[in-house]
């Protein structure tokens, strides 16, 4: 009667040791060769209200959003159907952009709308908040 020889089983498991090796060299190469300067930062003075009022008469498109929610374009109240079509109007005739003027206290709802519907319409818009000054 003849028997099979049984093969031996083959280790299978994979030697970490080299692994750890390459990753301790990749580590230190990357930490090496990395920049590690500090990013410096400008502090920016926000425009007061009198200094976007003079902005203002030069866009002539001011379109201000009280506490209320309302909403006017130049000095005349209007509801978003009516801002946008004075926005295509004014866009129509000439490129200045407008100057969205927001109250601190609004909702956020109508300035995103208005940034929205200029943005889709790629038409340039300044977003400025009313700090309420006196």
């Amino acid at each position: 009667m003849l028997f099979e020889r049984v093969k031996p089983l083959i280790d299978s498991s994979i030697n970490i040791a080299p692994l750890i090796d390459v990753m301790f060299q990749l580590i230190l190469f990357f930490m090496l060769t990395s920049d590690l300067n500090e990013n410096f930062n400008i502090d920016i003075e926000p425009p007061s209200s009198k200094e976007i009022a003079a902005q203002s008469s030069q866009s002539e498109a001011l379109i201000k959003i009280t506490k209320d929610n309302s909403l006017y374009f130049k000095t005349e109240r209007v509801d978003f159907e009516r801002l946008t079509k004075l926005l295509d109007l004014h866009y129509s005739s000439e490129m200045k952009p407008a100057t969205v003027l927001a109250d601190k206290d609004s909702s956020l709802w109508p300035t995103l709308q208005i940034l929205n519907y200029c943005q889709v319409k790629r038409y340039k818009i300044q977003y400025l908040i009313n700090k309420n000054e006196k």
